[in-house]
């Protein structure tokens, strides 16, 4: 290396954001990408380049080689929001295939797209303070991580060159290194360090992916690794007795919080009175929550003939981890046939329970709701009392809420009565308290705000508030700390149709999300502190095309329009209905799965309805010393 000049590569308009160097037996070649989106192909000489066209989006973009040389890959992000990941026909300059699992965030820019591939045929990017990952053949999302969090807007990352050890950024200017097994043992290697550990938030989709999927890290039952350069509060994974660690209450509760389901942390729970105490601590319960949301473990789907149940089934989302085995079970196993035929309705599925409203032949407006408890068979049925029913006459009388769980003990139930001529309405609430046996009035309100309600989307209740469709473009919020009842427009151009918007609470309870359904794409907004924000758009066109679902091309948008059945809370997940099919969306990893397919006896698909994983964990009472603990 004498550091002279041997080439110069002249003839990009605007400054040259990357280069990718390569060969292909005896021809040295380098690929460079400007600012402005063009790419150019050199040989080492000065006659210019040999090759140009333009990157998807027309802006910063990055090529790499796959490690064998073979497949060349681009990944990059356009002045509008819009992030790319695709391989080229090297042959033609075109593009083979593009993969799917970006969002457009907003029109600002806040940097781009990163990504890396590895030996194993790994696809890995960085966004949205995650990393997504893509097997090289399929267009689909493999899944998505968070790496336990820390990680800035768009992480910078890189493969070690055997694809065991992939180094990700991190926000307070240090780096996190996530290793699967053998880059496990590599990690030993260097000695004893600090560690910190945490799972997998997302399980891919088939068995053949999951075996891809654990090429780079261990599904949710195996810890995967992470080396943070800067991390104060890691764990002592590696040297020194096991005892060291665990003895050590700060290290033992890093250790537990990061289980990832509830069943476990009730397991740890029974390790001994130490474990127990510290699992069971309502603030430590406050922290695993908000790093484990509850899991969807499935869903049901309910028919009806007229008035009557014609059948109830439930679907479990699949896979699930190994720990959730015996609990899916569980629930498939738990039968509610005795409902067929009855006049019955399914009311809701919350907190692991399901609650079945069962009317009175004679007079539809006196029911009893059973709640049933599938996780926890052992105990039984238990039946709520009839809801109450003001009897006034000459009035238009509406449940508004037939029960909903406040506290995942206590029951509300709102109802509305307005006069004849409607100019008028009074809200009835009670409230069913645990141990209580009685409905007792809990709050009555006169109003001339609710006399245009709408049966869909269904009303919303959080955080001691209520949030009520009404006309063509209103919510009311029935504030009942307050008594107060306040009225808020949909974002500017929403308004209501047919099943194309629904509510959800908030994250903090203190707003409500809109998601909005409009021809192949999904808008998701939060109303908080008086204002309206687009949280996300997500354009559904790719994810629908690889599903290629019968009469549903996405070029014939409006004959097979997407409608919304269900949202869950915090927005994270979302039950469309396509066609003849049911879908569903995970927010968080931007995956779109067909969970149901309708049969030819079925007219239209029944009412959707899903069940999640227990929260809070219900421990066992501690007394005498039942358990042996010293």
């Amino acid at each position: 290396m004498h550091g002279q000049k041997l080439y110069s590569f002249e003839g990009h308009e605007a400054p040259v954001y990357s280069i990718c160097p390569h060969h292909m037996d005896a021809i040295h070649f380098i690929f460079s990408i400007s600012f402005d989106g063009k790419i150019k192909a050199w040989l080492y000489d000065n006659l210019g380049s040999r090759v140009e066209y333009d990157a998807p989006g027309k802006w910063c973009t990055a090529m790499l080689y796959s490690t064998d040389g073979t497949r060349l890959f681009s990944c990059g992000t356009s002045k509008e929001g819009d992030s790319h990941l695709v391989e080229w026909k090297q042959s033609e300059g075109s593009i083979e295939r593009t993969y799917s699992g970006f969002r457009k965030t907003s029109s600002v820019v806040h940097g781009v797209v990163q990504f890396d591939t590895a030996h194993n045929r790994i696809l890995a990017a960085g966004e949205e303070n995650r990393i997504k990952f893509w097997d090289v053949d399929n267009t689909n999302m493999l899944t998505c991580i968070e790496a336990d969090g820390g990680l800035p807007r768009f992480p910078r990352l890189r493969f070690n060159k055997e694809g065991n050890l992939l180094a990700v950024t991190t926000l307070e200017n240090g780096f996190k290194i996530l290793a699967n097994t053998d880059g496990l043992r590599s990690l030993l290697a260097f000695g004893r360090q600090p560690f910190n550990v945490f799972h997998v938030a997302t399980m891919p989709e088939t068995r053949d992916q999951a075996r891809k999927v654990q090429s780079i890290f261990p599904e949710e039952s195996t810890p995967c690794i992470a080396l943070s350069t800067n991390d104060s509060n890691v764990i002592a994974a590696c040297g020194g007795k096991l005892s060291k660690v665990l003895d050590d209450d700060d290290l033992l509760r890093e250790i537990i919080v990061r289980v990832g389901f509830s069943t476990t942390l009730v397991r740890a729970a029974l390790v001994c009175k130490r474990w127990y105490q510290h699992a069971s601590e309502p603030a430590f319960l406050c922290r695993f929550r908000e790093r484990h949301r509850s899991r969807l473990l499935g869903f049901y789907l309910v028919d009806k003939e007229g008035s009557k149940v014609a059948s109830i089934r439930f679907f479990p989302m699949l896979p699930q981890p190994p720990e959730l085995a015996v609990v899916i079970h569980r629930v498939v196993s738990y039968s509610l046939e005795s409902y067929r035929g009855a006049p019955a309705k399914f009311l809701c599925s919350q907190s692991s329970r399901v609650l079945i409203s069962l009317y009175n032949q004679n007079n539809r407006n006196k029911f009893t709701i059973g709640v049933h408890n599938p996780l926890c068979p052992e105990r039984g049925l238990v039946v709520v009392p009839p809801c109450p029913h003001v009897q006034i006459q000459d009035v238009y009388y509406r449940n508004l809420l037939s029960v909903g769980e406040v506290d995942g003990l206590s029951y509300l139930h709102v109802s509305v009565v307005s006069n004849i001529q409607l100019t008028t309405s009074t809200v009835h609430v009670h409230m069913l308290r645990h141990g209580d046996g009685v409905w007792r009035m809990y709050h009555t309100l006169d109003t001339d705000q609710l006399l245009d309600l709408r049966q869909e989307p269904k009303a919303v209740f959080a955080d001691n508030k209520i949030y009520i469709a009404s006309a063509q473009k209103d919510i009311v919020v029935l504030d009942l700390n307050a008594s107060s009842i306040s009225t808020v427009q949909l974002p500017q151009g929403v308004e209501y149709g047919d099943r194309d918007i629904m509510l959800a609470k908030a994250d903090d309870a203190s707003g409500v999300y809109v998601i909005h359904v409009k021809k192949i794409q999904l808008h998701i907004w939060l109303h908080k502190g008086g204002n309206w924000l687009l949280i996300d758009t997500i354009c559904l066109r790719d994810m629908v095309a690889n599903l290629r679902i019968p009469g549903c091309e996405v070029e014939d948008e409006h004959n097979a329009p997407l409608q919304i059945h269900h949202v869950g809370d915090y927005a994270e997940f979302v039950f469309l209905e396509m066609g003849r099919c049911a879908l569903h969306l995970d927010v968080k990893s931007m995956q779109l799965h067909k969970v149901y397919d309708m049969t030819e006896e079925e007219l239209q698909l029944g009412d959707i309805h899903p069940l999640m994983m227990i929260w809070p964990p219900t421990f066992p009472v501690v007394k005498d010393n039942l358990f042996g603990w010293n």
